[in-house]
């Protein structure tokens, strides 16, 4: 009756005795009738043999895949997951260093270094957990006040790098955060370096600025010093557990500071030197200009100042892009130097120049004279004025005066008289050091211009006319100059004849500020001229400031005395000039020579002449300057 027990799979189950087999069935059917007197009337019955068969190749299925997926991850995806892994328990952090600091000659601080605090998310060392996430940009959102969502989405948008929670945090939030760093390892805080410097805006021609993205230097001493300022920055390793917490930390690379660098700029100098220009450039409505005060016996530059100029601190200030560009394209913002970079007609100021050449090639002696009845007419009829009648002029009343004429007749020849002549000019201005950089050690300087019949060739596919040395003869046409040549010629006149190589920095200390490298004086050349040629000239320029019309004589008022030399270049602008003065004192053993130009002065006013006698009287402790601005502007000539 119970067939069904009878199929195969059932076989196999009978329990074997010493005598026969009790069939599975039997076993069945007594735990049947046994069941059957209790009232219970269920039945078991064994697993078939398919069912088996089929969940056990299921279970060997599963082993196996996970045995080929372990294998996988661990063969073929083994130095990814190792990279993460190291990640994972590693933290690289940087060890801060400190960028060198400038001095000035006398050991006054210009450029500081300052921190503010910075927070960065490194979004590749973020737990993988998402409650391990959410925990650590949870406690960073509750230190620093601000929303979880927009923290948590901000995060999720970065795929990599760093991601700047913050800046400018507060000292209070920024010491929480460094207690709770444990807490928080995927979080960095920086102390974001900045750079300050003191009264940016007169000195920032001078020390320029750095990036505020690399902090390298981008413009002046911070630029051309950037390797001996640069600081070298370290490494430290951070290790983590598992769970994310800071077990050790290694030093993998020490930090050391950069090295401080000492100027030859006097800093009450530069300020007064900086603010005066810019005063008077404001007050008589120039559009700009430029000043040099440098030791003619040593080359070191005591003061440079350009303006309209900048502030350096405005690249340590977190401005928007908009901020930014709103302040560097006002008009009273610039980044051009002007006294190493500003090339223009330097005017009468070449005249001493001249005077040399004429005396070296002896076509004139100090007392040869011309005479002077305003000006000289040209074969072609055309006429080159002076800018005024001078009468019989000799060497000393020529330069003193600045007469025209007389330079005239040197340089281009009038006449009978056989002047220099383009080439022979061209080849002193090159003994000056003119069309040629002097070398100093600021970023940018510019070489000027010499110019030459081939040259005017060239640019303009046109000859070379008398008119073009003439106007060569008294600065004008198309020479150019900067301030810093001039001061470097001027400085061959007063210091003997020797081109000096203009310095700004002294000396370069370590970090403890001992002196690893100091800087002589340096010698470019000796001016192949004689030494009586030079004193010839020294005596000329000194009647420019002694004369009762001579064209710097508010320098008599000085509490030294002095020589110079003034110039008025053309612009072509109708009554607008650039105004020159370049001058040296004490005059037996010059210490000082400064040079100036101001740009687009109205009505041939002597604006140089005034900024000349204010910052010299302040260079040699004048307490009180006797005469008036009106009369100092106004005893300008050519």
């Amino acid at each position: 009756m119970l067939d069904f027990f009878q199929f195969p799979g059932f076989q196999k189950f009978r329990v074997k005795r010493k005598d026969n087999y009790i069939d599975t069935e039997e076993i069945f059917l007594d735990a049947l009738a046994h069941k059957k007197e209790k009232g219970v009337y269920s039945m078991e019955m064994a697993l078939s043999q398919k069912i088996f068969q089929i969940t056990l190749i299921s279970f060997l299925f599963i082993i196996i895949f996970f045995l080929l997926y372990s294998f996988y991850l661990q063969v073929f995806l083994y130095d990814e997951y190792l990279i993460k892994s190291e990640k994972n328990k590693y933290i690289s952090i940087e060890i801060e260093a400190q960028r060198g600091i400038i001095y000035d000659r006398n050991m006054n601080q210009l450029a500081f270094n300052s921190q503010k605090f910075e927070l960065q998310c490194l979004i590749d060392y973020l737990p993988e957990d998402l409650t391990l996430k959410e925990k650590e940009i949870r406690e960073v959102a509750r230190i620093l006040e601000i929303s979880f969502d927009d923290l948590y989405s901000n995060i999720q948008e970065k795929e990599k790098g760093v991601f700047i929670v913050a800046q400018d945090i507060e000292k209070e939030k920024a010491i929480i955060l460094k207690t709770k760093e444990k807490e928080i390892p995927s979080f960095n805080l920086v102390n974001k370096k900045t750079r300050e410097y003191l009264d940016g805006n007169n000195f920032s021609h001078i020390l320029g600025y750095v990036s505020g993205d690399d902090f390298t230097g981008k413009a002046g001493i911070e630029k051309e010093y950037n390797d001996s300022l640069k600081e070298t920055t370290g490494t430290i390793n951070k290790e983590r557990d598992a769970l994310g917490e800071l077990i050790d930390e290694e030093v993998i690379s020490s930090s050391k500071s950069g090295n401080s660098i000492i100027l030859n700029i006097d800093f009450g100098l530069q300020k007064k030197a900086s603010e005066y220009l810019e005063e008077v450039v404001n007050k008589y409505g120039a559009t700009g200009g430029a000043l040099i005060a440098m030791s003619p016996q040593t080359g070191e530059i005591l003061a440079i100042a350009s303006n309209p100029s900048y502030d350096s601190n405005i690249f340590s200030k977190n401005l928007t892009t908009q901020e930014f560009n709103k302040i560097i394209s006002s008009s009273n913002v610039s980044f051009y130097n002007r006294a190493i970079s500003g090339e223009y007609a330097i005017a009468s100021t070449i005249k001493p120049i001249l005077g040399i050449a004429a005396l070296e090639e002896g076509i004139i002696t100090p007392n040869t004279s011309f005479y002077c009845d305003g000006g000289i007419e040209l074969n072609d009829g055309s006429y080159k004025s002076d800018w005024k009648e001078h009468g019989w002029t000799d060497l000393k009343k020529a330069i003193a005066e600045s007469c025209n004429v007389f330079f005239y007749n040197v340089g281009g020849g009038y006449k009978d008289f056989i002047g220099l002549g383009v080439e022979k000019i061209n080849k002193y201005l090159s003994y000056f050091g003119f069309g040629s950089k002097t070398g100093i050690d600021l970023p940018e300087e510019k070489e000027g211009l010499v110019p030459t019949p081939e040259w005017k060739k060239e640019m303009f596919d046109t000859t070379w006319y008398p008119g073009d040395t003439y106007n060569l003869s008294i600065g004008q046409g198309y020479i150019k100059g900067t301030p810093l040549q001039l001061s470097i010629a001027v400085s061959a006149i007063a210091n003997g004849g020797y081109i000096v190589k203009p310095k700004i920095v002294k000396s370069i200390l370590d970090d403890k500020k001992n002196i690893i490298e100091e800087f002589s004086t340096e010698i470019n050349y000796t001016v192949p001229i004689s030494l009586s040629s030079i004193n010839e000239m020294k005596e000329s320029m000194k009647e420019t400031v002694t004369s009762s019309l001579g064209t710097a004589r508010s320098l008599q008022y000085l509490p030294v005395s002095s020589a110079a030399k003034t110039g008025t270049a053309e612009t072509g602008k109708y009554q607008v000039y650039h105004n020159w003065i370049t001058a040296f004192a004490p005059y037996e053993e010059p210490e000082i020579v400064l040079t100036i130009v101001v740009e687009n002065v109205p009505n041939n006013m002597g604006l140089a002449n005034l900024i000349a006698r204010e910052v010299l009287g302040y260079y040699f402790g004048e307490k009180e300057r006797k005469q008036s601005d009106e009369e100092i502007v106004n005893e300008a000539g050519n």
